[in-house]
């Protein structure tokens, strides 16, 4: 049993983990911990570059983690009774 929790554990851990981040970069900008005025003419370019590489790499984190857990969830080495194959 002590085991089966640890792993319980550390999945919900590897969920948790995702979420959080998801919710620090939705509340940052309504706590002024973003990014500072424009002071250049090619300042919006720059952050519309870095909105989107921003995005992409979340997007593609949060696959990652979900991916992640599911199979953590799925490959559980105590539900696998029988030799590997």
């Amino acid at each position: 049993m002590g085991k089966r929790l640890a792993g319980m554990f550390w999945a919900l851990v590897f969920l948790a983990v995702p979420v959080l981040g998801v919710a620090t970069f939705a509340v940052a900008p309504s706590i002024n911990v973003w990014l500072p005025k424009d002071v250049s003419e090619h300042g919006r370019q720059i952050d519309s570059l870095f909105y989107f590489i921003l995005v992409l790499t979340g997007v593609v984190f949060v696959a990652t983690e979900v991916l992640l857990f599911w199979f953590i969830w799925k490959y559980d080495a105590a539900k696998q009774r029988g030799p590997a194959t």
